[in-house]
């Protein structure tokens, strides 16, 4: 799904003639931190901080005298909602506007809509096991990855790659496959000389530890 189709009609668009007070007045009332500014023109500004209009001396201030900066808490109408987490990760933010190709905003996404449509997708709420493998960047390839997996009948699902924060030449690569008995696959990639962290089996989303699904703002797909 792409993020023109994840906006959130009810957040608004903070305009050059908004106070300050306004823009944080709105962000109690939706409970959010940042919200989005445009220009006269409607080309995409920068994101209100809610930390800062707080340090403001005067909170009437309209933000067409206030300075805001640049920021990157922004993705184009056709990008996947991956991209739209690797945004939402790298900005430490809770929206996300929405551009057109003019750089205009059409809209913003919520991160917890982004996070709740991905939990509820087919892969997630599919049956299945979930290992998680370490191993050295110029060892990883997809093709035999999955050929170690479907040699035992099994498919993956969906996967994600992280780097590992002990060692930079090091990822780590968690994938989830249709099968609950995930023993036949474990035991193919420790023949294979494949490092396994995790591994386990799930029956229901309800089963997996929802947290993990943090784990969606720090990788790609």
């Amino acid at each position: 799904m792409n993020a023109n189709k994840l906006i959130n009609g009810i957040i608004p668009i903070l305009k050059p003639n908004d106070t300050a007070q306004r823009a944080l007045d709105l962000m109690e009332e939706l409970q959010l931190h940042f919200l989005p500014i445009e220009d006269e023109l409607g080309v995409f500004r920068g994101m209100a901080e809610e930390d800062k209009l707080l340090d403001l001396y005067d909170t009437e201030a309209l933000f067409a005298d206030i300075y805001v900066g640049a920021s990157g808490a922004y993705t184009y109408a056709n990008e996947h909602f991956y991209e739209i987490l690797r945004v939402a990760q790298t900005n430490k933010t809770d929206i996300i506007a929405v551009l057109d190709e003019d750089n205009k905003i059409i809209g913003s996404v919520l991160l917890k809509e982004v996070i709740n449509h991905f939990a509820q997708s087919y892969a997630i709420q599919q049956e299945g096991g979930i290992i998680v493998l370490s191993m050295s960047q110029i060892d990883y390839s997809l093709a035999e990855v999955s050929r170690l997996v479907e040699s035992n009948n099994a498919k993956i699902l969906t996967m994600f790659v992280e780097a590992d924060d002990k060692n930079p030449f090091y990822l780590q690569l968690t994938i989830k496959i249709n099968q609950t008995d995930i023993s036949r696959v474990v035991a193919t990639f420790e023949r294979f000389g494949y490092k396994i962290i995790e591994k386990f089996a799930t029956t229901t989303l309800a089963e997996v530890d929802y947290s993990r699904l943090d784990m969606l703002l720090k990788y790609y797909v």
